[in-house]
């Protein structure tokens, strides 16, 4: 098998599989994207991308497996698959619950939890508790949060030759210059 990719990235010029990860002060992660790269053209010959589901238990390995599946078959195919698209999750929820011990926990929670749950609902209820010096926040969390966010970026879970469209996408391409 490993023989059979080689050939299929020689064939298709790919020199480098770059991964990287979108994570969120609420989630273990939103999304992996896996990119083949032609170093020498400077671009992305194809582009895999798993999103983590706020049910999952995350799994870096399996992310990883499963975005560079997708982004071989685009690659094979040489056609973009599997529409990222809001699902009819809208109305399901995840319970979250964050815990806060210390004025570090706190801030960042003030900071950076905040802001995107403004950014999520502004009017998202949030419950707050304290018990023996800690603070207790719960709220739910929409189950299409990480598709919606996802679609922000990706429009595909598997692209042929797609332009670069994150951050990270574009100031890597920009070191192959």
């Amino acid at each position: 098998m490993k023989q059979d990719v080689k050939k299929i990235f020689n064939d298709n010029n790919v020199d480098i599989v770059k991964f990287y990860y979108c994570k969120t002060p609420l989630t273990n992660n939103i999304f992996t994207v896996c990119l083949f790269i032609n170093k020498q053209k400077k671009v992305i010959v194809a582009r895999g991308i798993t999103i983590c589901s706020l049910k999952d238990t995350y799994n870096k390995g399996k992310g990883k497996n499963i975005a560079f599946g997708r982004a071989l078959r685009a690659l094979i195919k040489k056609e973009n698959y599997l529409k990222v698209k809001s699902t009819n999750r809208k109305e399901e929820f995840v319970n979250r619950t964050f815990k806060i011990k210390n004025d570090k926990a706190k801030r960042f929670f003030q900071t950076q939890v905040t802001k995107e749950l403004v950014n999520i609902n502004p009017n998202l209820p949030i419950v707050r508790t304290t018990s023996k010096n800690i603070t207790i926040y719960k709220f739910q969390l929409p189950l299409n949060y990480p598709i919606e966010l996802t679609h922000k970026y990706f429009k595909y879970k598997s692209s042929y030759k797609p332009n670069p469209v994150t951050p990270e996408e574009i100031s890597y391409m920009k070191t192959l210059e």
